[in-house]
């Protein structure tokens, strides 16, 4: 290998790795946001803290032990979506059986033991190469578990825009002036996002 092309190979993986440490940043943050979010707003800043070292030490130990070279690590947004709702039902207790730093405490425990537990699982898939099993589960399964997982992430995000649980009950107070001004700018930028990665298939 030649010095003229390593340097060519150089400079195009530092900006790849610039613009995915960019979007790794923002999506630690936004993911953060959805679990630490009403009476576990204050904490943000930790869970924010909480994503990003342990997706640095994930993206460092994937980037040394894992065989496909190109592998990208980065917050998954199915399992926060899951993380979020336990956050929600044990938030619901809050000034009740326990105070917001015992739920905080509770939450940063669960999302390590949840962690581990499915990086062992994981490991053990690849360690005796069971990856084939996954054809077998049944596609409305799937499919059921992705809509669900996506009911989530929009639930959480009006409750993260509004700080109100996005439900049957108190639906007519969204259409309200001072909380429709809070979601709906929200909504407006995912539907652009949503039609521009429809419309534009560039790389970024």
């Amino acid at each position: 290998m030649t010095k003229d092309s390593t340097v060519s190979d150089f400079i195009p993986s530092l900006i790849a790795g610039t613009i995915s440490g960019i979007i790794f940043v923002v999506s630690a943050m936004a993911l953060a946001a959805l679990i630490f979010t009403g009476p576990l707003s204050s904490y943000l800043p930790q869970g924010i803290g909480i994503l990003l070292v342990g997706s640095i030490i994930f993206a460092l130990f994937s980037a040394l032990t894992a065989t496909y070279p190109l592998i990208l690590s980065a917050p998954q947004d199915i399992p926060i979506a899951i993380l979020a709702l336990m956050a929600v039902s044990i938030g619901a207790g809050i000034n009740g059986q326990m105070v917001a730093e015992e739920a905080f405490q509770f939450i940063f425990v669960a999302i390590g033991v949840t962690s581990v537990l499915v990086g062992l699982f994981f490991w053990i898939l690849g360690r005796f190469r069971l990856g084939k099993l996954v054809r077998f589960i049944p596609f409305p399964v799937v499919g059921g578990f992705l809509a669900g997982t996506g009911w989530l992430i929009v639930k959480f995000s009006f409750t993260m825009m509004t700080d109100m649980d996005l439900t049957l009950v108190n639906l007519e107070h969204f259409i309200e002036s001072d909380i429709l001004f809070q979601w709906f700018p929200g909504l407006v930028f995912a539907v652009v996002m949503l039609l521009a990665g429809r419309r534009f298939s560039h790389y970024l």
